[in-house]
């Protein structure tokens, strides 16, 4: 037997035991270049979706607050808390306010002495109107929003459509509470607090407190920062331009200002906390012929008496007057109902 030479069989025996210890581990495999630009790209893929998503929500937002129509709340005393519910359209365009209560008259939001002296104050507003905005189409046919509490007796409303009507407006508005429409719901955000000063602020710091938080909502996202800059003054140019450019401009940045706050914001700016709705009514020139009269007795209270409104509101009169019932001239302190008519 020839005998295996020392060498080979301690080679031999190291052979072995190495084979009965378990395989060093594998090293990774170097990442393909072509594997991680895929990865990259899937990556901005689902950025970018994700953007357009958060972009098309902003948009519907702006849409649903837009629907909520023009805000008057602040032009309203006590909110306009106990004017009467109907549903019907939404304010649409910025235009005077006017409030009617029991016992005293509001003008955008400030008190007027008296109807007396209304007439005046609406026709130098008109006035001025003419002066510096020639081209708008509110002057081709002025409207006035009047906004009137359920308890106020049909005689003021009649006084007030006259003064109106005398002051050169050719359509009433009647503003009522909205009971079919919601303000979208709003979560927190970080500049919450800052805004709430805003409600205690001079005219002149709101305004100064309105740049600061626009400058700082808009910081990280250039393109929205340029549209906002870009806006005219005007609160109809500015709403509309915001629903139309601000999701796109979004986009534009990937979406890297913070949607929660720009939300915020325009709700500080153009919200509308307690929607309205309206019925317009055409009026008659002083000394021409309405085509309806609404006449009802001179203490027959709103809450009643906007029925006569909403009677006719639909049927396209060119003209209507507003009078009071000759046949209950004097009102009666203790009547359980009053008279409501109208007239062709």
């Amino acid at each position: 037997m020839r005998r295996l030479d020392a060498a080979p069989y301690e080679l031999l025996l190291g052979l072995g035991l190495v084979a009965c210890e378990p395989p060093p581990p594998k090293a990774p495999p170097s990442p393909s270049p072509l594997r991680a630009t895929v990865q990259v790209i899937d990556a901005e893929a689902t950025a970018v979706e994700a953007c357009r998503q958060t972009a098309g929500e902003l948009r519907s937002w702006l849409a649903e607050v837009d629907a909520l129509g023009w805000p008057i709340t602040a032009s309203l005393d006590d909110d306009g808390r106990r004017l009467v519910a109907r549903a019907g359209a939404a304010l649409d365009d910025p235009a005077p306010v006017a409030h009617l209560t029991s016992s005293a008259l509001f003008l955008d939001g400030f008190r007027a002495p008296d109807l007396g002296t209304l007439g005046e104050r609406l026709g130098a507003w008109l006035e001025l109107r003419r002066r510096t905005l020639e081209s708008s189409p509110f002057l081709a046919n002025p409207r006035l929003y009047l906004a009137v509490d359920a308890d106020v007796p049909w005689s003021r409303v009649v006084a007030m459509i006259e003064r109106a009507s005398a002051s050169g407006f050719e359509r009433v508005a009647f503003v009522f509470l909205d009971p079919a429409r919601s303000a979208p719901p709003l979560a927190a955000s970080t500049i919450d607090a800052d805004l709430a000063k805003l409600d205690e602020a001079t005219p002149r710091r709101r305004q100064q407190l309105l740049a600061e938080e626009l400058a700082f909502v808009h910081q990280d996202c250039t393109s929205t920062l340029q549209v906002v800059a870009q806006l005219g003054h005007e609160l109809p140019e500015v709403d509309e331009a915001l629903a139309m450019q601000l999701p796109a401009a979004l986009e534009a940045c990937r979406c890297q200002a913070d949607v929660t706050s720009i939300k915020s914001l325009h709700w500080a700016l153009f919200g509308n906390p307690r929607p309205a709705s309206m019925l317009i009514l055409p009026l008659a020139l002083p000394g021409a012929s309405p085509q309806r009269t609404l006449c009802a007795a001179p203490n027959a209270p709103w809450s009643d008496a906007h029925e006569l409104v909403a009677s006719v509101a639909s049927h396209g009169f060119s003209s209507v007057a507003f009078a009071l019932d000759p046949a209950a001239t004097e009102p009666q302190a203790n009547a359980p109902d009053t008279a409501l008519d109208s007239r062709r």
